[in-house]
This record gives C-alpha cells, structure tokens and sequence, in this order.
C-alpha cells in the first residue's frame, strides 16, 4: 500500500507533466514558423537541457566519499570519449578525404547552426 505522502508527491509529478503538455500545446499554436521552431527547440532540449538534468542529478547523488572511492570510472569515462574521438576523426580522414572539414566534430555544428 502506497503511502500518503508517495501519493502525493506522485500525483503531484503527473499533475506537472499534464500542466506542461497543456501549456505547450496552446503555446505551439502561437507560434510563427513550427516547423522549424520546434526542431530547433527539440535540439537544444537533447543537446543541452538533458544533459545538464542528468548532470544534475549525478551531482546531487554523488558524494565526495562516492566519488574518492569510484575515480577509475571518471578516468575510464574519459578514455572512452576521446578513443571515441580518435576513431571518428581518423574514419572521417580515411573514409571522406575530400570533405574532411565538413566531416569533423566543428563542421556539423557549423552545417547545423547554417542550415
């Protein structure tokens, strides 16, 4: 059986949820050009919103005990990105050698912010 309180702190979750689909759904139809407004706004929500949500709830989980005894995970996470880096310059100089400029990590955002 849920508790009072879990009940209210549920309802009060979905009751946000439902709030912001209706506010955005009446503040979609005010806006000038959807199309390309709600793309740009779904960008900067996957690009930049969720991952300071994630970051922020990392942090608030994480303790200075947590982090001292787990710092092989940092150091591997870390390594992970710039082997993930390496691979993809050295694919894009090997596999698009006449668009290598287009082809790194600058060039896309530069293409997304012109397009």
């Amino acid at each position: 059986m849920v508790g009072t309180d879990a009940f209210v702190g549920i309802f009060v979750g979905v009751a946000k949820i439902f709030v912001a689909v209706v506010g955005s759904a009446i503040a979609s139809s005010q806006i000038p050009r959807p199309k390309e407004t709600l793309k740009d706004f779904g960008f900067i929500i996957a690009n930049v919103l969720l991952p300071c949500l994630f970051l922020n709830q990392m942090i608030q989980a994480a303790s200075l005990e947590t982090i001292k005894s787990s710092y092989i995970l940092f150091i591997a996470g870390a390594g992970a990105v710039l082997t993930g880096y390496i691979a993809a310059t050295l694919m894009t100089r090997f596999l698009f050698p006449d668009n290598v400029k287009f082809c790194s990590i600058e060039g896309v955002m530069v293409k997304l912010a012109i397009n």
